[in-house]
Parts: C-alpha cells; sequence; structure tokens
C-alpha cells in the first residue's frame, strides 16, 4: 500500500492525472461483450445447425476446442481474472459468476469436437484448456481469499470445482477416443465386406435397387460411427451435460437473488459504487448469461436423448457399474509397452520403469473412477426425470394406439418389410444400447431433396443416346502425335473441347447452344467427381487444371486460349473452316512449345495450355477426318452430331457414378464419412432416373477400373466398331450423317 500510495504522490507531482489510468477500462468491458457475444453466437450456430439437419446430438461445426475459440474464451472470462480492479457492485460480481458459469457451458459444448481430432490436436488443445483452467481456478480461489470475490463466493468455488472436474473427465476421455474409432472402423470394414460380397441378382435387385439399398446401410454406419456423435453419447459426456445444467441452475439462482436484491435496496444502491469497468459489467452479465441459455441446448438434449435412446436405464435392475474394455485399453498397453529411453544405470532404470507403471496405474484408477462417476450422474439424472420420462412415454404410447387404430396390422407389416434388418448396420461400442430405427430418416429426406433438383435439360440431352460407339469419334487413333508422349484423358476435357467447338459452329441458334451448354454445365459436377477417382490411380493433376482453366474460359467468356469462339460463329466461315482454323490455332500452341525445347517424355513438364491445345487439336482433327468423307454436312447436322457426341461421353462418365460414389465412403476418413455420403445420397437423388436410363444399354466388357478410364472407353468402342460387318466390308468412310448413324448403332 505504501508502495501505491508513494507512486500515485509521485504520478500527481509529475503532473499526471491517476484517474485517467482507468479511463479505458469500461471500453475493455465493451470488448470483453464482444467476445463474450461471438462465443454465444458460435454456439448458437451450432444450435440451429443441429435443429437444421435433426441431430439432436447437436455436433461441433463452428464453437470447437481450438485455439480461436480458447482465445475467444480468455478474452471472455477476463473478469474472474482480474486480481487488481475493486469490483464492489452487485453487477460486478454477478458478471464474475456468469464468466465462471459460461466458462462450463463452454467446456461441455466442446466435448464431442474431441472425437474428430487427431492425438495430436488432442494433447495440444487440451494442455492449453488445462493452462486456462489452471491459470482461472488460481485467480478465482485468490480472489475468494482477499474477498474481491464476496458475493456468492460459495457457488463460485463450487462451479470452480465442477469446471475442474469437467477438466477431468475431458482428459480421460480423450485417451479413449483413438481406441473406439479403432473399434468403429473395425466394425464398418466388417459390415462392409459383407456388404460387398452380396450379390444383387439373388435378391433380383438392379444395381441401382442394390445402390439405394447399400447407401441406406451406409448412411446408418456413417451417422452411428460418427466420431463426434460417438463422443457425444458417451457416459463422460452426459456426466459433463449434467455438470453443466447444475452450473446453469446455480447462476438462475444468482440472478433470482440479484433481481431481489435489486427490489429491495433499490436502482441506486444496486449500481454503486462503480468499478472502473462501469456499466459494461452488467452489459456482460446480460450477454454471457444468453450465452450460457444457448450454450446449454445442446448438453440439455444430449442428456436426454441419453435417457431415451438407453430405455433400459428406466429399469433399475439394467443398471450396471460394469467398466467396459475401450476405457482402460490404451492405458494398459501404455503401462506394458516399455519405454524408448536408453538409461545405462540399472538402478535409474528400475526408478523410472517403477514410476511409470506408478503413475498409469494412478491413471487407471482415475479412469475406472470417471466412468464410475460419470455412470453415477447419469442415474441420478434419470431418476430425476421419471416422472417427466414416465408421463412422456405414456403419452407416445397413447398417441401411437390413436394412430395406429384400424390400420395398426397394415402399417406394422409395411414397416417391418422397408427395413428389416437395419439395426445390424448400427456400430455401436461394448455396453452400448441399440440405437432407434429413426437414425435413416435424414437419409431419405436428403435423397428426396436430391429427386427435386435433377437437371431436366441434362436428361433430355442424355434421351439422345443410342449406344456409346460415338465414344470412338472423339479422338482418332489414325491423328498422328504430336507430342512425344500423349498425355493421358480425363473425361472433363474432351467435353469442354466439344463444347467449345459447339460455340463455334456457325448459323446455330443462340437457345440451342445454351441449352446444351446448360446441359454441360449440370454434368460436370458429376464428371470432376469420376475424374476425381481416375486420378487416383493416374496422374491427372495437370490434365485436370487444363480442363477446369478451359472451362472457366469457355462457360464464362465464351473464348478458347484467349480466342473469340463467338466471333468465329459469326465471320460467315463453314463448319469445316472454323475446325481448321481451331486446328491451326491449337497445333500453333503445341509447335511453340517444342521450340522451346520442352520435348520431353514426361507429362508433368507438360502446361494447361499444351495440354488443352493437343486436344483440341486431336479432336478437331478427328472431326475434320469424319466429316471429309461426307458430302456437304451442314451445320445444324454437325451441331447436332457433336452434341450428340458430348451426351455419349456423358452418359458414359455417368455410368460409373455407382461405383465412384461407393468407393468415396468407404475409403474415407471416419470424420468425413457422414459428410460423403450425404453427398452421395444428394447425387443418387439427382441422378436416379438418369442411371436407371443408362442401365438399358449395354456396357462394353472391361473391368470396374477400365470403365473409369475414358482412353478404354474410346479403345474398345474403336475395336469393336472396326470388328463391325458394315465396317469391317465397306473397308471405307460413310459418306453421309445417315450412314454414319447407321455404322454407329451397329
Amino acid at each position: 500500500m505504501e508502495y501505491c500510495e508513494e507512486f500515485l504522490e509521485r504520478c500527481r507531482y509529475l503532473g499526471y492525472n491517476p484517474k485517467k489510468f482507468s479511463s479505458p477500462m469500461p471500453w475493455i468491458g465493451i470488448y470483453v461483450a464482444f467476445a463474450s457475444a461471438i462465443c454465444s453466437l458460435a454456439m448458437a450456430l451450432d444450435a440451429i445447425n443441429g435443429f437444421f439437419k435433426k441431430k439432436f446430438w447437436f455436433p461441433c461445426r463452428v464453437f470447437t476446442l481450438n485455439a480461436a475459440s480458447l482465445t475467444l474464451l480468455a478474452i471472455a472470462v477476463k473478469l474472474p481474472m482480474d486480481l487488481n480492479n475493486p469490483m464492489p457492485r452487485y453487477p460486478d460480481q454477478l458478471a464474475k459468476f456468469s464468466s465462471t458459469v459460461l466458462m462450463s457451458t463452454a467446456m461441455a459444448n466442446f466435448m464431442p469436437s474431441l472425437g474428430s481430432m487427431d492425438d495430436k490436436e488432442i494433447f495440444m488443445n487440451m494442455i492449453a484448456l488445462g493452462i486456462f483452467v489452471i491459470t482461472l481456478l488460481v485467480n478465482v480461489c485468490i480472489q475468494i481469499y482477499t474477498g474481491v470475490i464476496y458475493a456468492d463466493w460459495f457457488l463460485q468455488a463450487l462451479v470452480m470445482f465442477f469446471i475442474i472436474v469437467m477438466f477431468v473427465i475431458m482428459s480421460f476421455s480423450s485417451l479413449v477416443v483413438p481406441t473406439t474409432k479403432k473399434y468403429l472402423e473395425f466394425e464398418f470394414r466388417k459390415i462392409d465386406s459383407m456388404i460387398a460380397s452380396e450379390d444383387p441378382r439373388e435378391n433380383g435387385m438392379t444395381a441401382i435397387e442394390k445402390l439405394k439399398e447399400d447407401l441406406k446401410k451406409y448412411w446408418i454406419m456413417a451417422e452411428t460411427g460418427n466420431p463426434q456423435f460417438v463422443m457425444a453419447r458417451s457416459v463422460t459426456c452426459t456426466a459433463c451435460c449434467a455438470i453443466c445444467i447444475l452450473n446453469v441452475l446455480m447462476l438462475s439462482l444468482v440472478w433470482i437473488q440479484n433481481i431481489i436484491i435489486y427490489f429491495y435496496i433499490g436502482h441506486h444502491r444496486y449500481f454503486h459504487p462503480a468499478s472502473d469497468y462501469g456499466k459494461s459489467t452488467y452489459v456482460i452479465a446480460w450477454i454471457q448469461s444468453i450465452g450460457v441459455i444457448i450454450g446449454t441446448i445442446g448438453p440439455l438434449f444430449r442428456l436426454v436423448r441419453a435417457v431415451k435412446f438407453k430405455r433400459s436405464i428406466l429399469k433399475i435392475d439394467n443398471i450396471g457399474f460394469k467398466l467396459e474394455k475401450y476405457w482402460i485399453e490404451r492405458l494398459l498397453d501404455w503401462k506394458e509397452r516399455p519405454l524408448a529411453l536408453r538409461i545405462r544405470n540399472r538402478r535409474c532404470q528400475k526408478v523410472v520403469h517403477k514410476t511409470k507403471d506408478l503413475m498409469l496405474s494412478s491413471c487407471i484408477k482415475i479412469q475406472i473412477a470417471v466412468v464410475a462417476v460419470s455412470k453415477s450422474l447419469l442415474l441420478m439424472s434419470t431418476f430425476l426425470s421419471w416422472p417427466f420420462f414416465s408421463c412422456y412415454f405414456c403419452f407416445l404410447r397413447c398417441r401411437d394406439y390413436l394412430k395406429s387404430n384400424g390400420s395398426k396390422n397394415k402399417q406394422g407389416s409395411g414397416l417391418e418389410s422397408k427395413d428389416p434388418d437395419i439395426s445390424h448396420y448400427v456400430l455401436h461400442l461394448e455396453g452400448e444400447e441399440q440405437l432407434p430405427r429413426a437414425m435413416g430418416d435424414n437419409y431419405l429426406s436428403v435423397v428426396s431433396k436430391g429427386r427435386r433438383q435433377p437437371s431436366q435439360q441434362l436428361r433430355d440431352l442424355l434421351h439422345e443416346l443410342t449406344n456409346f460407339n460415338s465414344l470412338a469419334e472423339f479422338d482418332s487413333s489414325q491423328i498422328p502425335s504430336v507430342l512425344s508422349l500423349e498425355p493421358p484423358n480425363c473425361w472433363k476435357l474432351p467435353v469442354v473441347t466439344l463444347s467449345s467447338i459447339l460455340i463455334a459452329i456457325p448459323n446455330i441458334d443462340d437457345d440451342k447452344v445454351e441449352s446444351v451448354l446448360n446441359c454441360v454445365r449440370k454434368g460436370m459436377a458429376y464428371v470432376s467427381l469420376v475424374d476425381k477417382v481416375l486420378a487416383k490411380k493416374l496422374d491427372l493433376k495437370k490434365v485436370r487444371e487444363a480442363a477446369d482453366a478451359t472451362w472457366l474460359d469457355v462457360d464464362l467468356l465464351r473464348r478458347w486460349q484467349g480466342e473469340d469462339l463467338r466471333n468465329m460463329a459469326t465471320e460467315g466461315k463453314t463448319s469445316k473452316e472454323i475446325l481448321e482454323k481451331l486446328c491451326v490455332i491449337a497445333n500453333k500452341y503445341v509447335i511453340e512449345f517444342k521450340m522451346k525445347g520442352n520435348i520431353v517424355p514426361e507429362n508433368l513438364e507438360l502446361s494447361i495450355k499444351v495440354i488443352a491445345a493437343n486436344s483440341m487439336y486431336r479432336i478437331s482433327r478427328t472431326l475434320l477426318l469424319l466429316y471429309n468423307g461426307i458430302s456437304e454436312p451442314s451445320e445444324e447436322e454437325i451441331f447436332k452430331h457433336i452434341s450428340i457426341l458430348i451426351a455419349n461421353i456423358l452418359g458414359a462418365c455417368l455410368t460409373n457414378i455407382p461405383q465412384v460414389i461407393t468407393m468415396n465412403f468407404r475409403s474415407i476418413a471416419p470424420e468425413k464419412r457422414e459428410k460423403s455420403v450425404c453427398h452421395a445420397a444428394r447425387i443418387l437423388g439427382e441422378t436416379e432416373e438418369i442411371l436407371e436410363a443408362l442401365q438399358k444399354h449395354d456396357l462394353p466388357v472391361l473391368t470396374p477400373e477400365q470403365l473409369l478410364n475414358i482412353d478404354e472407353w474410346r479403345v474398345s468402342m474403336e475395336e469393336k466398331i472396326l470388328s463391325s460387318p458394315i465396317t469391317a466390308s465397306s473397308g471405307t468412310r460413310p459418306s453421309s450423317f445417315n450412314e454414319l448413324q447407321t455404322v454407329v448403332d451397329q
């Protein structure tokens, strides 16, 4: 104190006003309120996302355990960290209390996000959270001891105790994440192999029907095996939710107490004497309390659904405290595994070994205690909610009875035949109850949403598809290569190149051109999916980049390599002349590339412009070779022929959609599997009619891996056409489009 008085005297002597030192404090309070509002908004977005997607376990999408969230929380809970500034008013004490409750609410909301982290992320984030929690604990204890926190100090200490308990529960729950992922991934692979071995012909199902059935099974596995959902339905997360709700109840009591005090002592005495933060503390208390209410939505629903999912919990004799193996498996493995440290001194080695065993034995005991306490809290929550759930289940039984009156047998048989074995595809851990059959409802809604968004124009274009023989017409093997080694083709690049040529054809109505381009635009989303899978087997990075860059110019600017395609269509030239011009321009790019000394065999050395130019050169030369044997083809005939070429390539590509859908969610990480299956369900809904129509066409005799490759299709179709009776007997090119179509149809 003497030092402080001496310091103030020194400031006055030097002409400083000590009161100005605290003038920024109200603005700091506003800053704290702003950070609290952002935390509240993040939790609100997660709650909205949960309601919107009907995931009432509320996955963490925005407010997750990471550096950004912890930084915001550190700002939001500044008031309990402030040791120096006296805060004697009731609003100040309320703001300190609401900050600690906000911290506990945030921790309860963080819990599911642990499931989506790897070991390194869990370690770093839990260390950061631990430092934060310990710092908060020390500061609050100091303030309680010094009297800075005097109102409701017992409740404040109780909340801090619960925060420590929550941190211990979170820490030991995080140790189980890799083990649960391993268990559930093993279950997924086992069921996956079983699904893959099923033959649809045994059940009289088509390939599309088999895909729909399989996709629903994978949907169930993806939802129930979601690492965040596994953590959210765990008994430890349920315990954290129960503690969070208890802290919220204590905050409610403090608010009620403050309201009573306000009306008892009056406005003036309630808000005076003022602290350095001014009235900003009252704003902080309000914002943080609203944030606590919003943040309690997720934990409350998780707790309620934990009781609802495990209906056998309502029977006391079914509630046990058996410890499942996965809780301590990792700790036991660490205990049995020798240390990698090389210690020469045998005595030191013995001490280190015993210390390790002692620490891990203690951790195992703590883990057992954590699970036991968590199950006890769940049991207590069940008993406390017993009257509510008794009324709730009674209401459900009455409602179901009234709904099924008169049509009970009919509805029951239909439901059983629809999903007879859906429970076999639920991924659950040891000791978990079977999850309800309603898990598949979201799947049906996503597929239905996809069915409402199909492309009618794409379907109309694909209806012109007769067979896939015309895939031999876009790139002929008779065209000599201008590169030392031809780059592999992806599905997108030929479609983009043909679309560029289509725009340049003269005397064609703009609406017709735009109609085909709209079909291509819609089909590109599916083509990219197939190319993405094909790129895992072939080196298509540069080829895909060339296709993407070219399509961007063609779609937005109607340009190819800087050439205005619409101007070409209005120059008064014929389609053959335009094809020759495009061929010359493309060949020029390739020649310039070779003149620079870039004659290399590796495809990686080719620039995206050269790859696009090579595609244009080969396709335009192939079309010229085809049209030169036809006497005076009209612009409409050429336009229709190129449109059919595009339709055939898109149709052939889309036949791979079932295979691509299955491969995507089989090979993806568990954290991303649910999103992948959801995307696949939407694609299935959008393409269901198209896939059923494509089933009527015969596919070439190729392996599934070869069907993914457009070059394999082209070679197969060329061999088929060359071996056909008409082509083999005539040995000449067709002289008209009718003859050309006859050859292709054969």
